[in-house]
């Protein structure tokens, strides 16, 4: 029987996993911190800096949420992850495109020109998109991932096991340390981006899945000792690198990496922090309507959020325009960088950035789940 024809009073209730809302929630907010130069702000950052696990962290937790069962239609889930993560990455891409054609006549460059194998090639590989949809880099090294875990699991399914899994863990760790090696060692940038990214992608999407399957129920280790062997490998780390470990995972630039094994560590010590602050947060946060609006707008955030970032930007030439005593606007960088970033004074002017890159991408997609049900439920109109 279909799903669907399941009565609803009979439907099992999904469980909801409000740690991970809380986590995503806090994961989101640190990237939109490190894409609007809010690291200042973050205390943390000085020990675990964002660019060392923001991405790791969404990857592990698609991983955490694999199901299993997705393996008896492998074809099935990969059409649907096409349809989930790629599509909108054209969507996106072609909205942007016609975005900056119409604000070029304006005098606004960023993204310019738009061409054929912008709109069409340079997402599967490129560090640079159009300039307002960078971010979304992500979507197709994570979907090659997906694929990827499903065949893998596919393939080994008859030999499924705690020793299965942590052979394909194993295996995964050094595919990423040889995908940050070829970065080190063979620098390059273009297709050798779309092999090189998923590389660093797949062994943390193996962590999360081994992480739930295997070590979820046994993690009741005390907080106070948890924190402090993750503060103290830090500062060794630190202490020997002399400074926080940070990676542009965007471009694989091998300037970030000082060895293969670095990236992983970092990522994980990062996950293990803000997994364990998401589980002491869930009892008192867990269930805020503001914290699982964020957590459930993950993607249109990441997607959308230098839209809002720009948005803020216009609001602040026009208040510099009718104030005298507001800083100077750099008109001209604004309409070449997008990551030109106006601060009008003090230290927390910058959060304002963070708080319009999660109300604008919510705000867009409130009106885009409002515009599909208008045109898929609409009522037919009668005949005379």
């Amino acid at each position: 029987m279909d799903e669907s024809q399941i009565s609803v009073a009979h439907k099992p209730k999904k469980e909801i996993n409000y740690q991970f809302k809380v986590l995503y929630a806090i994961g989101i907010i640190n990237v939109l911190m490190a894409h609007s130069h809010s690291e200042n702000l973050a205390f943390w950052n000085e020990l675990i800096h964002f660019a060392g696990y923001t991405i790791a962290l969404f990857v592990f937790g698609s991983g955490y949420f694999y199901n299993p069962k997705n393996e008896r239609n492998i074809f099935n889930y990969i059409y649907k992850k096409f349809l989930k993560l790629i599509v909108p990455l054209y969507l996106w891409n072609f909205f942007y495109a016609l975005l900056i054609l119409c604000l070029s006549r304006l005098g606004i460059t960023i993204g310019a020109p738009v061409t054929v194998y912008k709109l069409f090639v340079t997402p599967l590989y490129s560090s640079k998109l159009l300039g307002y949809n960078d971010p979304a880099w992500f979507l197709v090294p994570l979907f090659v991932t997906e694929v990827y875990n499903v065949l893998v699991r596919r393939l080994t399914s008859g030999i499924s096991g705690f020793k299965t899994d942590l052979a394909i863990l194993i295996f995964n760790l050094f595919l990423g340390f040889m995908g940050v090696a070829l970065s080190i060692y063979s620098p390059g940038c273009g297709w050798q981006l779309f092999f090189t990214r998923f590389m660093y992608f797949a062994p943390f999407y193996s962590m999360g899945y081994f992480y739930k399957t295997y070590l979820e129920k046994k993690d009741t280790f005390s907080s106070f000792w948890y924190f402090m062997v993750i503060i103290i490998i830090e500062l060794f780390l630190i202490l020997i690198n002399g400074h926080t470990s940070s990676y542009s995972i965007v471009a694989m630039d091998p300037k970030f990496f000082e060895n293969p094994f670095l990236p992983f560590l970092s990522g994980l010590l990062g996950i293990a922090f803000w997994l364990r602050i998401a589980k002491i947060l869930t009892p008192v946060i867990g269930r805020s309507k503001v914290i699982n609006t964020i957590a459930d707008n993950t993607f249109p955030i990441m997607m959308n959020h230098i839209l809002g970032f720009m948005l803020l930007k216009l609001f602040y030439l026009l208040l510099s325009n009718v104030f005298d005593f507001m800083p100077k606007f750099d008109i001209e960088q604004f309409k070449i960088d997008v990551f030109y970033f106006y601060v009008p004074r003090g230290r927390g002017f910058p959060m304002l950035y963070v708080v319009a890159g999660i109300l604008v991408p919510i705000c867009i997609q409130k009106i885009l789940i409002l515009l599909k049900k208008h045109i898929y439920y609409r009522k037919p109109e009668k005949k005379a």
